[in-house]
């Protein structure tokens, strides 16, 4: 069975950026481990404001991925550079935390951005997955045999299969945006005109109310005469109903 072109551009990215985010953020970790502390900490430090610029890039409405990608390898070589010049230094912590949210951005927007373009999302998901086990297995491996290679380039060439990627699926992306974009002003507009449905059950509700008013009057004697504010007795000589006998020896 031939699969999609677009299909397969497409997940080709979603593994490539996999792959991407498990080096980036193993070589976050052992930076701090080797350079910093082999504490717990290092490692919830690059977690959480990973995880948080992962939010803050959920939040973006830019086009592009190529500046957030930019973004997130300078500010971890900044990281890397400001370790090897200064180890052990506690400024490594805010210096982390500031690459860690730089390097985030690129994930949520990615997703955001892929569940525009490709459906259903569980394939990108599904591969980009795939990507991130491979990821953590390379620099698992890696950390072992060639531990200064994987903090020095590991990032880098994960950088680049994802800009590779990101070339060959660029028309891909374009055209998701545009559907982003008309599906956008699909909903506003649709929120802006009321539906014929929304007008249906105002209609119904309205009809229901009066129907309500109107049995209610008929059961104690009363009777809707045009508009239904104003009701007027017309008592019925009913003497199983005691309001109805109330009302006409009073009014009748």
């Amino acid at each position: 069975m031939r699969m999609d072109p677009k299909a397969l551009r497409l997940g080709a990215l979603s593994f490539a950026c996999g792959l991407h985010f498990a080096l980036l953020q193993t070589s976050y970790f052992l930076l701090l481990e080797a350079y910093l502390s082999s504490r717990s900490l290092s490692y919830f430090v690059v977690l959480f404001f990973w995880l948080l610029g992962f939010l803050l890039g959920l939040g973006l409405r830019g086009r592009r991925l190529a500046p957030l990608l930019v973004a997130g390898l300078a500010g971890y070589y900044a990281t890397w550079a400001l370790a090897r010049a200064a180890p052990f230094h506690a400024l490594l912590y805010p210096a982390a935390a500031a690459s860690s949210i730089a390097s985030g951005l690129l994930p949520g927007r990615f997703f955001r951005r892929i569940g525009r373009s490709y459906a259903p999302i569980r394939r990108p998901l599904f591969h980009e997955n795939n990507g991130f086990v491979l990821g953590l297995l390379v620099a698992l491996k890696g950390a072992v045999h060639a531990g200064g290679w994987l903090l020095a380039a590991g990032p880098a060439v994960g950088a680049l299969l994802v800009a590779a990627a990101l070339g060959a699926s660029r028309r891909d992306l374009a055209e998701g945006a545009g559907n982003e974009r008309d599906g956008r002003a699909e909903r506003d507009e649709r929120d802006r005109t009321p539906t014929s449905r929304c007008a249906g059950l105002r209609r119904a509700s309205t009809t229901d109310a009066l129907t309500r008013r109107r049995v209610r009057g008929a059961r104690h004697g009363l009777r809707t005469a045009g508009d239904s504010s104003r009701i007027r007795p017309v008592w019925m000589k009913s003497p199983r109903c005691c309001r109805c006998a109330r009302n006409q020896r009073r009014y009748g």
